[in-house]
């Protein structure tokens, strides 16, 4: 081999002579190990498919002279395009895990929670100045959330993949949701269905819960691109022309919402920034009394977007504020509920 790996716990791992002979004498003759493994039996010993345990505690240090040159080695150096990609994407997946804030699926279970009462038609025909509360900051949290996780770092074949994981659904749903549109009696009832208006609608003015799933791939594309374009270039600046970017599209386009393309650039320049996302909305008691203050004020004569910015902030932290305080058979619960958003975020009609 052209490389050879040591293990260099090995070197500091108290072993000697009576280790290896026990664990091979066991190897030989299982009755050294086993003879008192009745003590342990139960009747799921003889009930219930075998599950082999077993390890090897010292496996990695024996000194083997066994190996020997394969006969064939081939051109083994050769650079595997394709390898290296799923190699990638594992390391992807299993550092995404690792270094995963659960806080922020304690959030999304608590913020889509809240988008589905928004739905919910007795709540915005009784109670209207509850549903207007919700709307000034739920759907600005999940932006934040959405711009602070985009990975925009990645190579243009796994941006598109991330991409269709989103628009695939949403082409879907979307378009599902514009034909019944047109048959049923709902608020956004369609009067007259064409495909010109189906494409209207499809991609420039979504109906339902979807038009948020429509303004994050528009803000995550146009995230990428810039990102690409200025991508040997200072990251403060590709956050500002990130700015200006998508604000083509809302001003030239009127396809996305100009409060969701701000409160998505505010997560990604926190992440750009290498600020920590709790360090940002820091979790503590005094949240609660700076909620009363938020929740009393928010009709107040101040412009929506301002409020909306408050609300925003007022309201993340207190729910990590109770986040801290939960029990933890409520904490797992809610971190299942986060992890699934988009689903429930595609059915969320069906709960209205």
């Amino acid at each position: 081999p052209k490389v050879v790996l040591l293990e260099a716990n090995a070197i500091y791992r108290k072993m000697n002579v009576n280790n290896v002979l026990s664990t091979k004498s066991q190897s030989i003759l299982p009755i050294f190990q086993y003879h008192d493994r009745w003590k342990s039996m139960t009747s799921n010993d003889f009930t219930k498919k075998i599950k082999y345990t077993w390890t090897d505690e010292l496996k990695g240090f024996y000194y083997n002279i066994s190996v020997v040159p394969p006969k064939s080695v081939g051109n083994y150096m050769k650079n595997n395009k394709k390898r290296l990609v799923a190699l990638y994407l594992q390391n992807n997946v299993f550092l995404s895990m690792k270094n995963r804030i659960v806080q922020l699926d304690f959030l999304k279970c608590v913020f889509i929670l809240h988008v589905i009462m928004i739905h919910l038609v007795y709540l915005g025909q009784t109670y209207p100045w509850l549903k207007e509360f919700f709307l000034l900051y739920t759907t600005p949290v999940f932006f934040v959330i959405s711009g602070f996780l985009a990975h925009v770092d990645k190579p243009f074949t796994e941006f598109c993949q991330k991409v269709k994981w989103w628009l695939v659904p949403y082409i879907v749903m979307e378009g599902l949701y514009i034909i019944l549109a047109s048959i049923l009696p709902i608020n956004e009832h369609i009067d007259r269905l064409d495909i010109l208006v189906f494409l209207r609608k499809l991609a420039m003015e979504p109906l339902g819960p979807y038009w948020y799933i429509h303004n994050l791939i528009i803000s995550y594309v146009a995230y990428y691109a810039v990102s690409w374009l200025y991508r040997n270039k200072i990251k403060i600046g590709a956050l500002l022309l990130t700015v200006a970017f998508i604000g083509i599209f809302v001003v030239w386009l009127g396809i996305i919402s100009w409060h969701c393309c701000i409160f998505f650039t505010i997560g990604v320049g926190i992440k750009l920034l290498r600020v920590p996302f709790l360090s940002v909305f820091r979790p503590s008691l005094f949240a609660i009394i700076v909620t009363i203050v938020g929740i009393t004020s928010w009709q107040s004569s101040y412009p929506a977007l301002v409020r909306s910015l408050w609300l925003t902030y007022v309201m993340t932290v207190f729910w990590l504020t109770v986040y801290r305080f939960m029990p933890q058979l409520f904490r797992k619960g809610a971190f299942v509920i986060g992890k699934n958003t988009l689903p429930i975020l595609l059915f969320s009609p069906a709960f209205t």
